[in-house]
C-alpha cells in the first residue's frame, strides 16, 4: 500500500496516526521489510521516513499499536518475530529517559 499523503510503501492496516501535541500528525508504518517506520508533519510539510528498526511479523490487523501516550512521551508496539510484543518508547526529556524526541531500545512490552 502506499499512502499518497505521506508516500513510501507499507503493507495495509498497518500503520497508526497520532496526533501530536503541537497539532501536527505522526504515522507509523510497518514497512515492506517489516521494519517499523515513522514519519511526521512539520511546519513546513513532513519529515523524511525513520526507521524504529526491529522486525514486524503479521503485518495488518493493527499490528502496530499505541500503549499509551502522554503528550510527546508516547511507546509503540509491535509483534515481534519470537511472537511476543515489544515497544519502543519516545522521550520527551527530564524523568522520561532520554533526551526529547529520541527513541528507546526495543523491549518487551511490559503495558
Amino acid at each position: 500500500m502506499s499512502h499518497s499523503n505521506w508516500g513510501g510503501s507499507f503493507y495495509c492496516n498497518s500503520q497508526l496516526k497520532h496526533k501530536l501535541p503541537n497539532g501536527q500528525w505522526q504515522v507509523f508504518v510497518i514497512g515492506t521489510n517489516r521494519q517499523a517506520y515513522t514519519k511526521w508533519g512539520t511546519g513546513s510539510g513532513t519529515s523524511a521516513w525513520k526507521s524504529l528498526g526491529g522486525t514486524c511479523t503479521q503485518p495488518g490487523n493493527g499490528s502496530i499499536d499505541m500503549a499509551w501516550a502522554n503528550g510527546w512521551n508516547f511507546t509503540i508496539t509491535c509483534k515481534g518475530t519470537d511472537g511476543r510484543a515489544w515497544y519502543k518508547e519516545r522521550f520527551n526529556g527530564g524523568s522520561t529517559g532520554g533526551a526529547p524526541g529520541t527513541w528507546s531500545n526495543s523491549r518487551l512490552n511490559k503495558y
